[in-house]
């Protein structure tokens, strides 16, 4: 397949690799999530939306812009999420197979393994966010959901695989707290949140209450303690 060829060919640059140990990642997480540095496809890819990406079809315009594969539950690259270092800017380019799997960042054949033994599950909404997570909650799986919401397919997989604890630590924002508890619209319709969902499946969920903006920002603001001690206390 061109898509997983072209991201085992690509490198992690040096400049990538300072800014995501900056950003709270470790070695072992980055190959687990085989996180790279995009470089433009040695061929052009014929697809009219790829289209978005450069007009010479190679993908020039993410060129430098960190790069990881979306799994799904067997192994199978479903896709990429791309993000610029300079910009808050990400993409995500989807599979045609990613219509019936769930799309996690951190998804990966380790953390399946984890999930299958019962390990509790943490869910965020960035990389970044994922990349601190992983200090305080070092034998869970932290996953993201690239937004706060929860779709109703990555809820059927954790309806079907979760043996332990979900808990939700999405952004303490508006966006954040309405994709935990839902919330109703100004013609009084509600709008269910992720604890619901889950609760719905009877699943064992509970949201995070934490100090800070999100996990990703008590990282650039205390470090490894501050992330330990945010997240320690708080299930």
């Amino acid at each position: 397949m061109w898509l997983v060829d072209h991201l085992l060919s690509c490198t992690l640059t040096e400049e990538t690799e300072g800014y995501l140990l900056g950003r709270g990642a470790r070695g072992s997480i980055i190959e687990d999530m085989g996180i790279k540095t995009w470089q433009p496809l040695a061929e052009p890819y014929d697809h009219p939306d790829w289209k978005r990406y450069g007009p010479e079809g190679r993908g020039e315009w993410l060129t430098g812009w960190v790069v990881w594969p979306l799994v799904g539950p067997t192994g199978a690259v479903i896709g990429f999420t791309a993000r610029s270092l300079t910009q808050k800017r990400f993409t995500r380019w989807l599979l045609p197979q990613a219509a019936w799997s769930p799309v996690f960042t951190g998804l990966t054949h380790r953390m399946m393994a984890r999930i299958w033994a019962g390990a509790d599950i943490w869910l965020v909404e960035g990389i970044f966010d994922l990349l601190a997570l992983h200090w305080a909650v070092e034998e869970g799986v932290v996953l993201a959901t690239e937004t706060a919401r929860l779709s109703d397919v990555q809820l059927e997989f954790l309806r079907r695989w979760a043996r332990g604890w979900v808990y939700v630590a999405y952004d303490n924002d508006e966006a954040g707290r309405r994709g935990t508890h839902g919330w109703t619209d100004e013609a009084g319709r509600s709008h269910w949140g992720a604890i619901r969902k889950m609760e719905r499946v009877e699943l064992r969920c509970s949201p995070v209450n934490y100090p800070g903006k999100d996990p990703g920002d008590i990282w650039s603001l205390q470090g490894r303690a501050g992330i330990q001690a945010a997240f320690t206390q708080a299930r």
